[in-house]
């Protein structure tokens, strides 16, 4: 994807980010890979932050499309949990939420192991991204998030996986989605 439509794309979900109230960045304006850092003031004490990025992908692959991706991380700390439970819970996190996906990112190179939440869109090539969908996406993005949020966060104090992953299968029997 060209830089140019990256920039124009990038600005345009800054100026749509912006009328939503979130605090938006344009990052790497001169690199290869420029990106818009977001951020929602949620609660007093929580943001929910999220960075937009196109993926390059051969021109063969990518003559009619485009795809942004959209990662929201989890901001807790996580490295009380041993890293193959996380994998284990992560994939559990995945089995409940309808779009998107959940990663464990160990830790490396002085940062912290983490939780990411990746979305990515496609839209036509020439297209800018739609408010409303882009809108909508956010909304049900943030409320995944979230969800992971609080369960990470019952894990942290030491509820056991398969207790929260029980909870939340008796909720989901309920209608709860």
């Amino acid at each position: 994807m060209k830089h140019d439509l990256k920039l124009r794309d990038l600005r345009s979900l800054q100026e749509l980010l912006d009328d939503l109230e979130w605090e938006t960045e344009l990052i790497g304006e001169e690199t290869d890979y420029p990106s818009l850092a977001a951020v929602l003031p949620v609660e007093e004490d929580c943001d929910e932050r999220a960075v937009f990025t196109y993926i390059d992908l051969p021109d063969e692959d990518s003559e009619f499309t485009k795809y942004l991706q959209i990662y929201l991380q989890i901001p807790l700390k996580i490295d009380r949990i041993p890293a193959g439970e996380l994998i284990v819970f992560v994939n559990q996190l995945n089995m409940l939420t309808l779009i998107g996906s959940f990663s464990y990112v160990p830790g490396a190179g002085g940062h912290e192991a983490r939780v990411d939440y990746r979305y990515v869109m496609a839209m036509e090539k020439e297209a800018l991204p739609d408010e409303g969908v882009v809108g909508e996406i956010l909304l049900n993005l943030v409320k995944y998030a979230q969800m992971a949020e609080g369960l990470l966060a019952s894990r942290i104090e030491g509820t056991p996986t398969e207790v929260i992953m029980a909870a939340v299968g008796h909720e989901l029997e309920a209608g709860w989605r």
